[in-house]
């Protein structure tokens, strides 16, 4: 068994951590993340120092000249 950790990423860059449980598996790890409400705009689950998964919301692309490289 592991511990797999939540942490909450604010769009300003700062980590919070959230909850932490035990788990078998990655797989049952991130099904247990999956199945839980979001707790904000981007979250990532982590055991220990290795990255596992993460949820964000999608936000449509910029719009306007600086949107893509090569813009005049």
């Amino acid at each position: 068994m592991a511990v797999y950790r939540i942490y909450i990423v604010h769009p300003e860059g700062r980590l919070e951590p959230g909850e932490a449980y035990y788990c078998a598996t990655d797989a049952e790890a991130v099904r247990r993340f999956l199945a839980r409400p979001r707790p904000g705009p981007r979250a990532e689950l982590w055991q220990g120092g290795r990255w596992v998964a993460v949820r964000a919301d999608r936000k449509p692309p910029r719009s306007g000249p600086d949107h893509y490289a090569g813009a005049a």
